[in-house]
């Protein structure tokens, strides 16, 4: 849900480096998956709010210029340093936009449980 935007910025950036290691290993996954030479200590996580989407952003930042070759190709990929992956997109909801949502898929937002903070939601829609 949305929330305060320090607090949801919090949870991306946690001071673990839980989110951070999430996010790199889609590096890895290129890597195996792609035949991709990414060098995931080459890039910074970064993660912050967009008010205007509604969304938690989550990028990777390259360190310095890079050159990525995709195995499979042979084709480079010219990563200038401070440019960013755009690697993934976690959307923030308002009760009204819940109900938007159920609305343009044909279904009526029955229910919406949240915690106590009313932080987190789960919301039932019916036909």
């Amino acid at each position: 849900m949305v929330k305060d935007i320090s607090i949801i910025e919090a949870a991306y950036n946690d001071k673990k480096g839980v989110t951070a290691a999430f996010n790199k290993n889609i590096l890895k996954v290129l890597n195996s998956q792609v035949q991709t030479n990414f060098d995931v200590n080459d890039f910074d996580h970064f993660a912050f709010y967009n008010p205007n989407e509604q969304r938690i952003e989550m990028h990777l930042t390259a360190k310095s210029n890079l050159q990525v070759t995709i195995g499979c190709t042979n084709d480079v990929i010219h990563i200038e340093k401070g440019e960013t992956i755009h690697t993934e997109n976690s959307c923030k909801f308002t009760p009204d936009r819940l109900e938007g949502i159920g609305n343009c898929g044909g279904m009526r937002l029955e229910r919406v449980i949240t915690d106590s903070k009313a932080w987190f939601s789960l919301a039932y829609y019916k036909k």
